[in-house]
């Protein structure tokens, strides 16, 4: 029989990490991530928000960067808060997770369940990369946005969001720690792109033998780092 007894341990000993974000959806959650960054999710954000401790005691933060298609919002914090939590291997399929945000009134919020598979990298519908899809069964209830995925080690895996697409998402450690130094260096995440309009087209049935494929890439207009690089 699987041991679970350690569960609420685990919950007090991160609880000191997750935060509560009092912002235009009402009462969410916010991580923290070493030891002065504070990250929670960026449709949470507003000029109004305010962040406080689970006990409700106010935090003084500063706005580092935002990235909408991550649905992430990097805070720097001058106030000192409880421990760091440790960094989690790759998870397993099968593996026990917890999930731990701010409950609606004060404290904190958990949920627990499985991780029901582990892919590769995939994109947002707005066309941010995230390093890891991360399936799990367990729910996140009401303000866990923005809160931790949790193994039963209390070791981060990543973090939660409602904002990216229905039923939730989890962003990994290495996705978070990109994002980060990318805001600390800009104040954004700047995605990677070419510089080019392209259209599918069928080759000439004489490339077609040659190069062994049947398509290829119409080059309709270059500009940017494609025409910097020669790209004509």
């Amino acid at each position: 029989m699987m041991n679970i007894t350690n569960l609420a341990d685990v919950v007090e000993n991160s609880k000191s990490a997750i935060f509560q974000v009092h912002g235009p959806h009402g009462r969410e959650s916010a991580l923290g991530f070493g030891e002065d960054i504070i990250l929670t999710t960026a449709h949470a954000i507003s000029k109004e928000t305010t962040f406080s401790t689970l006990d409700g005691e106010k935090i003084d933060v500063e706005p580092i960067g935002i990235d909408p298609r991550l649905d992430l919002a990097v805070y720097r914090t001058s106030t000192p808060h409880g421990k760091t939590l440790a960094i989690a291997k790759t998870p397993r399929v099968g593996e026990v997770i917890i999930t731990i945000g701010a409950d609606k009134k004060q404290g904190a919020r958990i949920s627990w369940g499985l991780v029901s598979s582990v892919g590769n990298h995939w994109l947002t519908p707005k066309g941010a990369k995230v390093e890891q899809w991360i399936d799990v069964d367990a729910t996140l209830p009401w303000g866990s946005s923005g809160g931790a995925l949790l193994n039963t080690n209390g070791e981060l895996i990543g973090l939660n969001t409602h904002g990216i697409i229905k039923g939730g998402a989890t962003l990994p450690v290495e996705t978070l720690t990109k994002a980060v130094e990318q805001m600390k260096k800009s104040g954004s995440v700047l995605p990677g792109w070419l510089g080019v309009k392209v259209h599918q087209t069928e080759l000439p049935k004489s490339l077609q033998k040659d190069l062994k494929q049947e398509k290829g890439m119409l080059l309709l207009s270059v500009w940017g780092a494609a025409k910097s690089a020669g790209l004509r």
